[in-house]
């Protein structure tokens, strides 16, 4: 079956294997933030695997099948997790480390699929499913790092330049409705950047020749 051009089967891997990823992407956070410390995370539920815990109904599962069906770029994101600043070690540093803890799991988690996929024999189902995993994990990660609240960038930012956190608790202040404006209209030149960066570290993952 073929929906706006795009078979079924495609859309509910994708979103399979997003879930999965923001998941676990999420629950590295909560990890890193009770490691340091804060068991907010833990206080709140969100220091689990259960994908309930961490997906929302519009920003995982609607806002991606919207996108879709507009034709527009991908975009997804769970439940923010909350922690508590002061409560963390390395002030915030440690919440710079709670940040990219999400990022580098993906990062991990595509690095551990790439290297089944190149050294174990599977079926080409499977096999189909492990490049998805590892395409969708990469490029959430890569896209978490930009510095740009609410993505976990801004964290690490904050920290390298202490002087910005008034202008980024601003924009956070003002909701997702910012970032996605400012996403829309700077779509066209933050895409190139992420695709190349996302094609060059699968290709490293996989190998050039094993790339479609």
């Amino acid at each position: 079956m073929v929906f706006m051009g795009i078979e079924l089967n495609t859309i509910i891997t994708s979103i399979l294997c997003l879930v999965v990823a923001i998941t676990l992407h999420e629950f590295a956070h909560s990890l890193v933030g009770y490691w340091l410390g804060d068991d907010t995370a833990q206080r709140n539920g969100r220091l689990n695997l259960n994908p309930l815990s961490h997906i929302d109904p519009f920003y995982t599962i609607a806002l991606p099948l919207v996108m879709v069906f507009l034709n527009g770029p991908i975009l997804a994101a769970a439940k923010p997790v909350p922690y508590n600043p002061h409560r963390l070690r390395w002030g915030r540093w440690g919440a710079a480390l709670v940040a990219v803890a999400g990022p580098l799991t993906n990062m991990l988690i595509a690095c551990v699929v790439g290297l089944l996929v190149r050294f174990v024999a599977m079926p080409e189902a499977f096999q189909n499913l492990a490049l998805y995993m590892i395409v969708i994990n990469v490029g959430l990660g890569i896209f978490n790092l930009i510095p740009f609240p609410p993505l976990d960038g801004s964290r690490v930012l904050y920290a390298a330049i202490p002087s910005l956190r008034k202008s980024i608790d601003w924009i956070e202040s003002q909701g997702m409705l910012v970032f996605f404006a400012i996403f829309f209209f700077g779509y066209q030149f933050i895409a190139p950047i992420v695709n190349n960066a996302v094609g060059l570290v699968v290709g490293l993952i996989l190998g050039s020749s094993m790339l479609p």
